[in-house]
């Protein structure tokens, strides 16, 4: 069964990223930046509550697509229309986000 989050309003495009398509930040030292179980168990009541705001923000793994490397403009292309199957991202921040979205058994996330 799939679940589906709730958004709030914004002005903004929101795409929904599968959360086993979401890579580690390599310049993120999580030893230095733990998750924090306490923030996680916080996030997880705060999401079932109110929806999922803000989003976390993540940037294409090395402009790989399906394993090809595209330009900017490709890239740019492919979001707008939607189609963001075989991207792998990486997180630039929303590592306890995804924590409890992944411990609340959500498939994909804003």
């Amino acid at each position: 069964m799939s679940k589906e989050l709730k958004v709030k309003d914004m002005n903004a495009t929101l795409i929904y990223v599968a959360v086993d398509a979401l890579k580690p930040n390599p310049y993120r030292d999580m030893k230095m930046f733990p998750i924090d179980g306490s923030k996680v168990e916080s996030l997880k009541e705060s999401i079932q509550q109110t929806g999922f705001w803000p989003s976390i923000l993540v940037r294409p793994k090395n402009n790989m697509v399906a394993g090809k490397e595209i330009t900017a403009k490709e890239l740019e292309m492919l979001l707008k229309k939607g189609d963001i199957d075989g991207i792998e991202w990486e997180k630039a921040f929303g590592h306890h986000r995804q924590a409890a979205c992944e411990a609340l058994g959500f498939e994909k996330i804003p």
